[in-house]
């Protein structure tokens, strides 16, 4: 149903709104009824629109129902394949000439071998100021104590592929949103596949005529791990060194094992036992037709079954897939059964209870952007771009996480080569976090809890590495950049390039904080966040007090402030500069201290432990550093480290207190905003991780064409199946078709960002902004995005002007909102009696937890008072 949308409208119906944006089928998630849920799915595979998109029903398709996929054939490559996916089992969907591939992938399946025979002695932080003072460091050469060179693993392994011939031509695809559900045609009749959301399960159902002469393999390809004999010019990955490809522990998996039991047919994947797994893992890919039969044939590098007979209109290929993660008995048998049991279910129950789960999760949020005059269509086309954007990255997202679930690195789980770029790895001074940031202003903080099951996991190893990096007396908890899906105590450094960047800690925390302001969980504060912001600030302050020790006094200035030293711009300036000259004060790294000081502080606060650190942590981020400036013709501009000049920068360094770290007080100082916003327009960056960062970080500094920039940004990286490219030809082709990046995914918290931000004012504290840098041209609403305070909020824009706003107060925290009607009186209401009357450009009033709160311009009707 859509919402009535008529000039006079000045009330919204929210539940209409929801029920639209939910999709066509989550009518029976808020009043529609199970057996009209059913009737609509049963209709799935039969009612086609001119262009082959299903309908569930006679009813609309959802906002998200505007952005399905739709393809004329199917891509040549896995890189560009319709991508599916329930949060754990990844599936690209391609063509190798005649033949559809579903290539595999899956959370947990890595080589976690980690070889250690080439291990450098570490050098710690006494060290490395020690043989910089005497002039003997080596500025030359990139130490490193693990060097990647040596290494093949730690790195994600595909899964396999399922390989289908005999269908004929494809046509007409159509990957739908709303249920993560693909439908295309072939000569003989639709098909419909997808991953079932709830188990590890890839249905395929053709018709009868097609199936008869369908051939189904399951295959595993392998690289032969040479790349230092035959170069991929295409590529970028690590090589490791000649003498290294016969080095026992680099030995390359062993060949897939195959067979057949009753109707199924299987495959097996060993990979080699590593503390993880001191046994070895496995990972076994199963599959059976339901509706068919056919011959197993057994081939060198394959199994296969070639269908002879079917019974009835349909025939269903039902593909499981099982690990060692499952600790199932008899790993083979587990996975046949339940591919056994998944192709006996009947459909369209299967169908239902997916559609379903994909309806709930699309009803947690929403968003409709539209140009305010449908005239106007180069707004249009950007309005539908940024709506897109919104949807089709929290359909990836939501693709390769859940929770329970290995977490994933840098490639998601669509994985296709034994040997990934950057090993897949989880790269902790960015692109690990970012994936998760838009889950928690996207209503979708469930999505992050791989992430925080992997750093809690992580902990131990983390206090143990502070004093081996920085000396017996260093207290805490602090984490090197480079980790991997592992267990392991002892420590893991990639680099003293990466290393040495000193705000990895307080980021590898910050969506543990972020939790508490945009959840609200109080039991998730004190039992998981705290104990991890509190010793991470340990380590902060006692490394801030180190840097006042007698061998850093030619390093640092005597200035009464507490200088972070060294330390290092990300990525910038090499591993230790002469004289330390680039190694101090790093804007990020005051940033994050900064931030994170202050909420380990407030977290202490708000559970009532540890007064008196809490009391000093605040002290100590009031003795930071200012952020480092460079004079300019047209004024000041932020550079990344102190004394340094403008660069061509990877991530936007000079702007990361903007954005990510969110320094809660920055926005107090007016010059200092300033200063940013000049920055913002003149940065130049190599465009490989800079698209997120400035996204956000133009619309919270309120620049006009944050988002048409964003916009024209990410039309030069867009792939038809909704991938965003890490690299722009112009700046590093060599970095670019390497896989899909899930770091990218983040778009959707951009778009977001247009449309609510919730960082702090001038005051420190939180403040809601609706449509802050939303173009005039557009109209919009939303449904339950979150803001800082855990509030879900609500709001449309008509022309213009904010017609209503709801908030649902999580936790009953005080709410500020920045008044969207500029100084107008406004009407604050829970349950249509109002609560109060406010006025003023900022908005301040007391919420009550799990309410729903109305805010209307006065004079409002409909209110009891």
């Amino acid at each position: 149903m859509r919402t009535r949308e008529t000039a006079k409208e000045a009330h919204w119906n929210r539940r209409e709104f929801l029920q639209a944006a939910g999709a066509a089928t989550l009518g029976a998630l808020v009043g529609g009824g199970p057996g009209k849920f059913a009737a609509a799915s049963a209709q799935a595979d039969t009612k086609r629109t001119p262009r082959s998109k299903v309908q569930l029903g006679n009813e609309k398709s959802g906002y998200e129902g505007k952005h399905d996929f739709i393809f004329p054939q199917l891509p040549a490559e896995p890189l560009r394949g319709l991508l599916l996916g329930n949060g754990d089992l990844g599936v690209s969907v391609w063509a190798d000439g005649d033949t559809l591939v579903f290539s595999l992938g899956k959370n947990d399946v890595w080589d976690r071998r980690l070889n250690t025979s080439h291990d450098n002695p570490i050098v710690n932080l006494d060290q490395v100021i020690d043989r910089v003072t005497k002039g003997e460091w080596d500025f030359k050469n990139f130490y490193q104590m693990q060097p990647s060179a040596h290494n093949f693993t730690p790195t994600p392994k595909p899964v396999g592929q399922v390989r289908v011939t005999g269908l004929g031509a494809i046509s007409n695809l159509c990957l739908r949103l709303a249920d993560a559900t693909l439908t295309f045609d072939t000569p003989a009749g639709p098909v419909t596949v997808f991953v079932e959301h709830e188990r590890n399960v890839l249905f395929v159902r053709v018709p009868a005529r097609a199936a008869k002469g369908m051939r189904a393999e399951l295959f595993r390809p392998r690289e032969p791990l040479d790349f230092w004999k035959t170069p991929r010019k295409e590529s970028f990955k690590d090589r490791p060194t000649p003498e290294n490809a016969s080095d026992p522990q680099n030995a390359p998996l062993e060949p897939p094992e195959t067979g057949s039991a009753g109707k199924a047919f299987w495959l097996r994947q060993r990979i080699p036992a590593e503390s993880t797994f001191p046994q070895g893992f496995a990972v076994v890919v199963a599959a059976t037709l339901s509706g068919a039969d056919g011959k197993i044939v057994s081939e060198p590098d394959r199994i296969a079954c070639q269908v002879e007979t079917s019974r009835g209109p349909w025939a269903t290929l039902a593909v499981a897939v099982r690990t060692t993660s499952d600790q199932d008995a008899d790993l083979v048998n587990a996975t046949i059964g339940l591919a056994e049991i998944a192709a006996k279910e009947k459909w369209r129950a299967v169908h239902v209870r997916h559609a379903r789960a994909w309806n709930t999760f699309w009803s947690r949020s929403a968003i409709e952007i539209n140009a305010s005059d449908p005239a106007d269509a180069a707004t249009a086309k950007d309005a539908a771009l940024a709506e897109q954007l919104f949807y089709h990255n929290l359909y990836l997202l939501a693709c390769c996480s859940r929770p329970g679930v290995t977490a994933t690195g840098l490639l998601g789980n669509w994985i296709f080569a034994d040997f990934s770029p950057w090993k897949g790895v989880y790269m902790l001074n960015y692109n690990f976090q970012q994936e998760f940031w838009p889950a928690f202003i996207c209503n979708h903080a469930e999505l992050a809890q791989p992430y925080f099951d992997h750093i809690t996991e992580t902990i131990p190893r983390a206090l143990v590495t502070t004093p081996i990096a920085f000396g017996k007396d260093a207290p805490g908890a602090y984490f090197s950049v480079t980790d991997y899906p592992f267990r392991r105590v002892e420590p893991l450094f990639c680099s003293n390039l990466y290393d040495d960047s000193m705000e990895v800690s307080a980021w590898v925390a910050q969506h543990f904080w972020r939790h508490w302001q945009f959840v609200g969980d109080r039991e998730f504060l004190e039992r998981r966040a705290y104990p991890l912001l509190r010793d991470v600030a340990r380590f902060y302050e006692w490394f801030l007090h180190r840097s006042q020790r007698a061998d850093c006094a030619p390093y640092v200035p005597k200035d009464g402030k507490l200088h972070i030293f060294p330390t290092f711009s990300p990525e910038h300036w090499g591993v230790v500069t002469p004289n330390f000259e680039r190694n101090r004060d790093a804007g990020a790294a005051i940033a994050f201290f900064r931030y994170h000081l202050l909420a380990a502080a407030e977290a202490a606060e708000i559970l009532n432990r540890d007064g008196e650190e809490s009391a000093r942590w605040r002290g100590l981020a009031q003795q930071l550093p200012e952020y480092p400036t460079y004079d300019t013709p047209d004024g000041k501009i932020f550079v990344d480290v102190a004394g340094a000049p403008p660069i061509e920068y990877n991530i936007p360094a000079p702007l990361v207190p903007v954005f990510p770290a969110e320094d809660p007080s920055f926005w107090a100082n007016a010059e200092q905003v300033e200063i940013a916003r000049r920055t913002a327009r003149v940065i130049q960056t190599n465009g490989n991780n800079s698209l997120v960062m400035l996204g956000v970080i133009r619309a919270r500094l309120g620049l006009d064409d944050s988002l048409a920039q964003f916009l024209a940004d990410v039309r030069k990286r867009l792939y038809p199946n909704g991938a965003i490219e890490l690299a722009l030809p112009e700046k590093t082709p060599n970095f670019m078709n390497l896989g899909i990046w899930t770091e990218n995914f983040a778009a959707s918290g951009v778009i977001a960002e247009h449309l609510l931000q919730s960082h702090p004012d001038a005051t420190g504290r939180s403040l809601l902004r609706l449509f802050p840098t939303l173009p005039a041209a557009m109209d919009a609403r939303f449904v339950r995005l979150v803001g800082e305070g855990a509030f879900e909020v609500s709001a449309e824009r008509r022309a213009g002007r904010v017609t209503r706003v709801e908030l649902l107060s999580r936790r009953g925290a005080p709410c500020r909102v920045l008044n969207p009607w500029g100084k107008e009186p406004v009407i604050v209401s829970v349950k249509g009696r109002k609560t109060t009357t406010l006025s003023g450009s900022v908005l301040e009033f007391p919420t009550q937890s799990g309410k729903i709160h109305t805010l209307a311009p006065f004079p409002a009707t409909g209110m009891r008072s």
